[in-house]
């Protein structure tokens, strides 16, 4: 009877320890896959990490440039402007000098 007991435990309770057995190696290996996934994804935010920075850097540049060159634009823009009011007024004192000194000149001149 003790031995059948022993028998009927080591044959169902054997079972039931080798399925908890293999239950835990499953749950251990379920564990490690998502460790390293874990892992791995860590790795890619690290690697956005270092690519947002790179880009962010890159986009100060490219606004400074971009800046430069709009500034550069403008002055040459300016600088036509310029050009053009210094040839109207040039043009102005020279047409007031002459219709001055022609007036000058006739009321000078002996009728």
């Amino acid at each position: 009877m003790l031995r059948d007991l022993i028998m009927r435990y080591n044959s169902d309770g054997g079972g039931r320890v080798q399925q908890v057995e293999r239950d835990l190696e499953d749950v251990t290996d379920m564990m490690r896959n998502n460790l390293g996934k874990v892992m791995e994804r860590g790795e890619r935010i690290d690697s956005l990490l270092d690519k947002t920075s790179a880009l962010k850097a890159e986009s100060v540049s490219f606004r400074s440039s971009a800046k430069r060159y709009n500034d550069d634009l403008w002055w040459k823009d300016q600088r036509g402007k310029m050009l053009l009011c210094i040839l109207a007024l040039a043009v102005v004192v020279i047409l007031t000098w002459l219709i001055v000194h022609n007036s000058e000149r006739l009321t000078d001149s002996p009728s």
